[in-house]
């Protein structure tokens, strides 16, 4: 039997692409029968294809002329990625967008990380949710500026989460001393001496495998050939360790507490404020890294422990049917092509429409109050 709900999604997005840009028609909502259209959504989203961050010393490919954008620069397909996820989102939120999705800073506001490719990202995605009308047409090009804040490295702790804290410094460094993390570099010691040897790449850590991993998948992307020893251990026996590599920065209790918390915090408190009427906003859009989503997935308890793709996105939407209690449901998209539906995420010890208050009741244990008190040492 053919199944019917792919049929009309599939035949709803034939129609979507076939009408003219800015036109507004009203956005299908499986789930909002049952737990309420949605009030609010935070989104979340890693920015698109770029170049390597970085070459090996052994990289067949590691001419400055084969990458003329720089390293860990956004690519033309890293922009279309974030063009088409930004047509998507203005259609799944088009009831939570002004008419013909007509931009207005009432109704959105968009933060990014300080790194160039995320605010691009976010430019690019902004392009796409906000296609231009005709009461926009300013001059003949198909696109209206959008504003993109963004965070200084240094006071971050919502995106790139790179504010320093003393505490969780203290407690990063405690952990890679213990058993449990000494148990995991023992078993992946073949991966990673073998990796050493041939990269040229001295002293051979996590941090620095998941970049080797991250420049190896972006030149297999280019159609770049890859060393002859590089099958012996990629794509799959590294991306075991790249995934458990992403979550390490939250992996015990307090350090998903002194990573994410202030997060949580803020968004916990943003789902509050638009409910009780202070917060006018329905959508928030954070730009970010692999990080960013792995941290947030992970503090979650939901991360499922493979590197996150770019241009993925999490959307976090807040529901509620009159007279019932809100809820929030969490879903993954890990790519931004239209065919790829968003997975639906379940927090553990909630249904996967959770309500607000055994949310809170979950999340209390991570939630930070006062930031920079709880990062003195």
């Amino acid at each position: 039997m053919i199944n019917t709900r792919f049929k009309m999604s599939g035949l709803r997005w034939i129609l979507v692409l076939l009408l003219p840009p800015g036109y507004a028609c009203d956005s299908y909502d499986e789930w909002a029968d049952s737990y309420g259209r949605v009030e609010h959504v935070s989104v979340f989203f890693r920015h698109g294809i770029r170049t390597p961050l970085e070459i090996y010393p052994t990289d067949p490919h590691g001419d400055p002329a084969v990458w003329p954008l720089g390293y860990g620069e956004l690519t033309k397909e890293g922009v279309r990625q974030h063009y088409v996820l930004g047509s998507w989102l203005g259609e799944r939120y088009s009831d939570l967008l002004p008419p013909n999705r007509n931009y207005n800073r009432s109704v959105i506001t968009v933060l990014s990380s300080q790194i160039d490719r995320c605010i691009m990202s976010a430019a690019a995605n902004m392009a796409g949710m906000f296609p231009l009308s005709r009461e926009r047409n300013w001059g003949g090009i198909n696109w209206y500026p959008v504003p993109i804040h963004s965070i200084p490295t240094e006071f971050d702790n919502l995106i790139q989460l790179s504010r320093p804290c003393k505490k969780y410094i203290a407690e990063f460094l405690k952990f890679n001393t213990s058993e449990e993390y000494r148990q995991i570099l023992d078993r992946f010691k073949d991966v990673l001496d073998f990796s050493e040897l041939m990269s040229g790449l001295d002293k051979m850590e996590v941090h620095r495998f998941m970049h080797l991993y991250d420049t190896l998948y972006i030149e297999s992307l280019y159609g770049l050939p890859l060393p002859l020893w590089t099958r012996e251990i990629y794509p799959q026996a590294m991306a075991e360790l790249v995934g458990i590599g992403s979550a390490l920065p939250t992996w015990t209790d307090l350090l998903k507490r002194l990573k994410c918390g202030f997060l949580l915090k803020t968004l916990l408190e943003k789902m509050k404020w638009k409910l009780n009427g202070t917060l006018l906003e329905n959508i928030s859009v954070y730009s970010g890294h692999d990080s960013t989503i792995a941290c947030l997935l992970n503090s979650m308890g939901v991360f499922d422990f493979d590197l996150p793709p770019f241009a993925s996105s999490v959307l976090l939407e807040l529901r509620r049917i009159p007279g019932c209690e809100p809820v929030l449901m969490i879903f993954y998209k890990k790519s931004p092509e239209l065919r790829i539906d968003p997975k639906p995420l379940c927090l553990p010890g909630c249904p996967f429409a959770c309500p607000l208050s055994t949310l809170e009741a979950l999340w209390a244990p991570l939630l930070v109050q006062d930031w920079e008190k709880e990062c003195e040492v």
